[in-house]
């Protein structure tokens, strides 16, 4: 019976411990793999990024070269991050049909069709049908109905709006609007103070005085 060299024998257990240090070095880097996949956090596509139509107007994400080939770009996504093709505005009205006594636009725009009253006491409406904003004391700071849009800032020679410009993070708001990537386009604040982001149209002045 031949016998095995010491040669080939000290090989074949260099080899098996090679096999087996880089088994282990193998199993150690799949395990690390596999913890680092399970900590990762996928962000699913917005609706302005998702190359779908989904609101069927014919228009198609905020870059529609890029996710929607053949389609327009929606002009009512304001970046990829809008998660609405719809445009949110916020208005108040009769309901009957009627031109709305205010309305703010997603885009930071706004329209008055009725006096914009600043008073330097509480916002207190005439009427039950009126869109009430009140502070976190339970105050009444600002309200819209078909007598005019009152914010009430404290000081009668302010504008109204009060603030025109940055709305974003606001310190205090009472009411916000806010576009479809969730950044605030317009608020009134605690005090009444009235900020939009965008440019307006009254089809009514601006009236200044006390109606505390």
């Amino acid at each position: 019976m031949a016998k095995m060299k010491k040669g080939t024998k000290r090989g074949k257990e260099t080899l098996f411990l090679v096999v087996t240090l880089l088994s282990a070095f193998l199993i150690i880097v799949a395990a690390g793999f596999v913890s680092n996949l399970k900590s990762l956090r996928f962000s699913p596509a917005t609706q302005c990024s998702d190359g779908i139509d989904n609101d069927n107007d014919g228009f198609c994400d905020f870059n529609s070269a890029v996710t929607c080939p053949g389609f327009s770009s929606d002009p009512d996504c304001y970046s990829a991050e809008d998660n609405t093709e719809q445009v949110l505005n916020f208005s108040v009205g009769p309901g009957d049909g009627q031109d709305s006594y205010a309305t703010l636009y997603e885009n930071g725009n706004y329209a008055l069709s009725v006096y914009c009253f600043a008073s330097d006491y509480d916002c207190n409406p005439n009427t039950n049908s009126a869109f009430v904003v009140r502070d976190e004391s339970g105050n009444n700071v600002s309200y819209i109905d078909e007598t005019g849009m009152c914010i009430s800032i404290g000081d009668v020679n302010q504008f109204c709006p009060t603030i025109v410009g940055n709305c974003e993070n606001p310190s205090d708001p009472a009411f916000e609007i806010k576009n479809g990537a969730g950044n605030t386009v317009s608020y009134i604040d605690q005090k009444g103070r009235f900020c939009v982001s965008g440019t307006g149209s009254r089809a009514a002045p601006v009236a200044y005085f006390d109606i505390g």
